[in-house]
């Protein structure tokens, strides 16, 4: 049985690469004629069988999903604002801003900043983030990360910072972005650290319940 799988077409014939390993399609009963039609899903961004996920392959795909992403339009910050479920996150979204959040303030704040970015999964808005304090040719901040409860842990925030990190680079023309992360905000600790952010600062910030806490400042170095 295969699980956990990851699958490609080897550029030979009659083979695959599963699990980390190259081989042949009599030995994983994979058809390769047959490996985008029914019967089949898309997993990690290639074609595979159902067989062995416990998922028929419409649910599979369905569960995978797809992100997008493109500008902010004022008309979606309705829904942004609605990401924090309580003071810590919308704390750690936006330190400054006074929770609950209204629509009205993140646009305010999304139309001083730069290059704000919704990530879309099936047309539904799914996280949000833009950039500020651009260094022109050098750095930039990204700030106002947030994901949708629902949709966390499912790969839409390592995409929002792939995202801006790229929009960043292209668009803005830096070779470096910085972000604040909390040390209490283990979850994003986490996430910045295994998309290649390292720290390079420490700042004292006094929380919504007015504590000192850790502002770790971290940095990535765009590749060229």
């Amino acid at each position: 049985m295969i699980t956990n799988a990851s699958f490609s077409n080897r550029p030979g014939r009659n083979g695959f690469f599963v699990c980390g390993k190259w081989r042949t399609a009599e030995g994983t009963g994979i058809l390769p004629k047959k490996r985008v039609c029914a019967g089949h899903v898309r997993i990690a961004g290639r074609w595979g069988p159902a067989g062995g996920t416990g998922l028929r392959p419409k649910e599979m795909a369905k569960g995978m999903g797809m992100y997008g992403s493109r500008d902010a339009k004022r008309e979606d910050f309705e829904r942004i604002a609605a990401f924090p479920g309580d003071r810590r996150e919308a704390f750690f979204m936006y330190p400054k801003g006074s929770y609950p959040f209204s629509a009205e303030m993140l646009y305010e704040v999304a139309s001083k900043r730069l290059i704000p970015t919704v990530v879309l999964r099936d047309g539904e808005i799914v996280a949000y983030a833009n950039a500020y304090d651009l260094a022109e040719g050098e750095s930039c901040w990204i700030g106002n990360v947030i994901v949708s409860p629902k949709h966390r842990g499912q790969g839409a925030g390592k995409f929002l910072v792939e995202t801006m990190i790229r929009r960043a680079r292209d668009e803005l023309g830096v070779r470096e972005v910085r972000l604040v992360c909390h040390n209490v905000n283990t979850g994003a600790l986490l996430l910045y650290h295994k998309l290649g952010f390292r720290p390079f600062g420490l700042k004292t910030v006094t929380d919504h319940e007015n504590r000192e806490i850790a502002g770790i400042l971290m940095k990535y170095r765009t590749p060229g």
